[in-house]
């Protein structure tokens, strides 16, 4: 895996006699400190440039994990004034891309299908379909949208509603944008009349057990009465 270091550089104000301290906002909205007058995580290193109002950081081995909105607050070490603060958002891409599919039962008997790729950033399009029915493939885009997920992880994703009376299958792929790279999920195929063979599959087992039940039920009935018969007669 590539080891990739960041360097942050903010423009704040850095008067002497003052520190800087750092905290990072994720992606989910939670906020922690990073730096005091030390950093709590070695990863992290931080200082003031010989140039005035100028502070950074550096991130060493990068992760999808340190995304989020790094802000810088200035301090005098001796009254603890404030002085100023500063931030930048950073957003790390995974170059490891996942693509995922979900599916599930909609109303009015159709089938719903979600597809989700995550990392990557820019160079990956959008997730689209590939539609397969008696033979024949067409291509569609679904109803798509974007953001950044708990994780940092840039993330695409795409959605369609599909009603037939025939089988058909689906699969997502997602193209990349200066390559022949393709990313393709599984293929779920849908089989009408499926659920009526499961119903049956069921079904057959609680059937044979009743008639045996029947049977034997029928047979100590039979003997029963042929018992009383006897008794009657003698």
């Amino acid at each position: 895996m590539l080891s990739v270091d960041t360097l942050i550089i903010l423009m704040i104000n850095t008067a002497s006699g003052g520190y800087l301290m750092w905290y990072r906002q994720k992606p989910s909205g939670e906020i922690e400190m990073i730096c005091s007058e030390s950093c709590l995580k070695s990863r992290y290193t931080v200082g003031t440039s010989d140039l005035p109002g100028v502070g950074f950081m550096t991130i060493s081995n990068t992760l999808v994990t340190d995304s989020g909105s790094y802000i810088a607050v200035s301090k005098k070490k001796k009254t603890r004034a404030f002085l100023g603060t500063s931030y930048v958002n950073l957003a790390v891409t995974d170059h490891t891309p996942r693509i995922r599919l979900f599916y599930g039962s909609g109303i009015a008997k159709t089938h719903v299908f979600q597809c989700e790729v995550a990392g990557a950033g820019a160079d990956l399009r959008g997730p689209y379909w590939e539609i397969t029915e008696l033979g024949h493939v067409r291509k569609m885009r679904g109803v798509g949208s974007e953001g950044i997920d708990a994780d940092g992880r840039f993330t695409r994703w795409s959605m369609v509603t599909l009603g037939s009376d025939k089988s058909f299958s689906v699969t997502c792929l997602s193209s990349h944008n200066h390559t022949t790279e393709t990313l393709r999920t599984g293929t779920i195929n849908i089989s009408q009349g499926a659920s009526v063979c499961v119903f049956t599959y069921f079904l057959a087992p609680v059937a044979c057990a009743l008639l045996v039940l029947t049977v034997v039920l029928t047979v100590l009935s039979a003997r029963r009465t042929r018992q009383r018969g006897l008794e009657r007669d003698g």
